[in-house]
Order: structure tokens, then C-alpha cells, then sequence
């Protein structure tokens, strides 16, 4: 069972990374209503990412731009160093998405507590603080 759980586990990742990267290649960026959310995604992602000290320089430039980007420089690549990168690609896409959901739904709280506090009112005949 706890193979099936692993297999079905990464089965679902590589799913939603290529999902995910079939839908912002898919929308124009002057179109698209999600458009911060790919640039903040890339931004985040060429900074994070931890790409191997061997890697050339122009490769290393291409892999760092987006997962889409590292799929392809590691499909260039091969063998275990194409592996390694694909791996490292995945974890900080991961990472990249969960900042982007944790800032979002702070962001989106903050609002929600802004519209909460401006709508009240002290009751009449309240003393001041």
C-alpha cells in the first residue's frame, strides 16, 4: 500500500506541474487575468532554485527561468545530471507555489479583516480610550 501511495503521489505531482505549465503557456500574457501570478511564479522560481555548480553558465541561465525551462535544459541534458535537475526543478516549483498560496491567502485575510474592522462603529455614549 505504501508504494501504490508514492506511485499515485508522484503520478499527481508531474500531472499538476505539466498541467500547470500547459496552462500559462497556453494564455497570452496580455489576456491572461492570472498574469501576476506567472510573474511572480517566475520570479520567484529563477531565484530560488538551486541549480548544480557543473551546469554551464547558458544552460544554468535557460533551467532557472521557469519548471517549463528546466524540463527542457534537463531533457538536453540526460542521464542522472537531467534527472537531478528535473528533481530540483519540481522541489522549488513546490516551494514557489506554496509562497505564492500562503502570501495570497494572507493578502486575501488582510482584506477580509480591513472590510470586518471599517464597517464598525462604537455603540453611542462609549467612553474614549
Amino acid at each position: 500500500m505504501p508504494a501504490a501511495l508514492a506511485v499515485l503521489g508522484l503520478t499527481l505531482s508531474i500531472g499538476r506541474t505539466a498541467s500547470s505549465i500547459a496552462i500559462m503557456g497556453s494564455v497570452e500574457a496580455s489576456k491572461g487575468g492570472i498574469t501576476f501570478f506567472g510573474v511572480f511564479i517566475s520570479g520567484v522560481f529563477s531565484r530560488a532554485i538551486d541549480l548544480p555548480a557543473t551546469l554551464p553558465p547558458a544552460l544554468a541561465a535557460r533551467a532557472a527561468r521557469s519548471i517549463g525551462d528546466s524540463y527542457i535544459v534537463a531533457s538536453e541534458l540526460g542521464g542522472a545530471q537531467g534527472t537531478a535537475l528535473i528533481e530540483t526543478g519540481k522541489a522549488t516549483y513546490t516551494q514557489t507555489r506554496s509562497l505564492l498560496f500562503s502570501t495570497s491567502a494572507v493578502l486575501i485575510l488582510s482584506v477580509v479583516v480591513y472590510i470586518a474592522l471599517a464597517s464598525y462603529r462604537k455603540p453611542a455614549g462609549s467612553p474614549a480610550h
